[in-house]
């Protein structure tokens, strides 16, 4: 049953929710037809890093791609979430990813036309991006990350050390041709866009503003200021376990 919640606005919110796994049966094969298939993934799409956003993008792959489990390989350091992963249907190798084997483990597992989602913690970004540029392979991510002890690395200066540094690391990559790599697209910033477009998209229709398909930052700065929105404001709470 959808999930409807009513926010502080007055705006009611619909979350049509259905908890899916790869390996349930045919009546989970039915309810996964009922979904959009944006296009069909030939490759292999290896997941770096296996904690909440990693399990709860799996079924999103099989729901609105036409892929099959077994092109699905979870890489995690944490012998538990092999479990996980084999309720799943998709492959699992239990690895912790180093400065020494990173370069190994991609050449085993990527290959031209691939996908890396990174979703892991105190791997260099940049690095994994530089691989899969090299090797042709597409990248997303949630964060940009560096290796584990960069930040408290006293062989750089402070300055060397930050996120402003991370930051100017990638966006030296801007602009090399190669595979599309997302970056530092998790949920805010990342998703948050999306609402925000959807949003903006909902109130021109909702005024009955001629629209057609936005393809650039401009486009959708121009719709917002034919709606007369002054600002967007974007605001999150991060809530601890013990909450």
């Amino acid at each position: 049953m959808p999930t409807r919640f009513i926010l502080k606005t007055g705006v009611v919110l619909t979350i049509d929710y259905q908890p899916q796994r790869f390996g349930a049966g045919e009546r989970n094969k039915m309810a996964m037809n009922r979904y959009k298939k944006y296009r069909k993934f030939a490759g292999k799409i290896v997941i770096l890093g296996f904690g909440s956003i990693g399990q709860a993008i799996c079924p999103l792959l099989t729901r609105h791609l036409i892929l099959e489990p077994q092109q699905v390989r979870v890489i995690s350091k944490l012998a538990e979430e092999e479990k996980i992963a084999r309720e799943l249907g998709v492959n699992f190798r239990l690895l912790e990813v180093t400065r020494e084997n990173y370069q190994r483990m991609m050449n085993e597992e990527l290959a031209s036309g691939d996908f890396l989602v990174n979703l892991s913690t105190g791997i260099s970004s940049a690095d994994l991006i530089r691989f899969c540029q090299e090797k042709k392979v597409l990248y997303l991510d949630a964060s940009t990350e560096p290796w584990e002890g960069y930040y408290t690395d006293e062989s750089l200066s402070p300055s060397h050390r930050t996120n402003y540094a991370l930051r100017e690391e990638m966006l030296a990559m801007k602009g090399i041709a190669g595979p599309t790599a997302v970056i530092t697209h998790g949920a805010n910033p990342g998703l948050v866009s999306h609402f925000v477009k959807q949003a903006l998209w909902n109130m021109a229709r909702d005024n009955n503003l001629p629209i057609s398909p936005l393809h650039s930052a401009q486009d959708w700065a121009h719709l917002a200021q034919q709606l007369t929105i002054k600002a967007i404001h974007i605001a999150e709470r991060d809530t601890p376990d013990y909450l």
